[in-house]
């Protein structure tokens, strides 16, 4: 079986990053905004976590292809040790106050969506701004055209990347 991407990177790039992702890949509330007990076999969840650090720390240099972009980050943050209190933070957010439907357009979880909507959060917090009305404001995120259309086609566009996590802040500070 041809292994994927993640899986491919966990081999390469082992050290305190990778473990460290393998940590937070634990968090109990993190397993039940995915909607999975246990973690997925082919490092698709772990890659969520880096895909968040990667455009969370590097959102202004992203250019495609997303592959060689988390690749890169993994390669060179292989012996740093990632601030696992910002992630578990958005995260602990993200389970009180949304729930199971975080990361979900339909009824899977949409790995741009995460991405959008974690960035976003981390930015805020970082910023000492105040979340306005997640819930209600992810829903208004959700039912957006616009972020739909970044969320669902052309997803790895330096526009696309971008734009959704633009239209997610917006949001969730209350501007839309």
């Amino acid at each position: 079986m041809p292994l994927k991407d993640q899986e491919i990177r966990n081999c390469i790039y082992s050290g305190a990053f990778n473990k460290e992702l393998y940590a937070l890949n634990e968090n109990k509330k993190w397993r039940e905004l995915l909607g999975q007990t246990y973690p997925d076999r082919r490092l698709r969840d772990l890659e969520l976590i880096l895909r968040f650090y990667a455009l969370f720390e590097n959102i202004k240099s992203y250019s495609p292809s997303m592959r060689e972009f988390l690749s890169s980050y993994q390669r060179n943050n292989s012996k740093t040790t990632p601030n696992a209190e910002l992630v578990n933070s958005v995260i602990d957010l993200l389970h009180s106050g949304i729930g199971p439907n975080a990361f979900k357009v339909k009824r899977t979880v949409n790995k741009s969506v995460c991405d959008a909507v974690m960035v976003s959060l981390a930015q805020i917090i970082q910023d000492k701004k105040t979340v306005s009305d997640l819930k209600e404001n992810h829903d208004k995120l959700i039912a957006d055209l616009e972020f739909v259309k970044y969320v669902t086609s052309s997803t790895s566009t330096e526009t696309h990347v971008n734009g959704r996590i633009t239209i997610a802040r917006n949001y969730f500070l209350g501007l839309k």
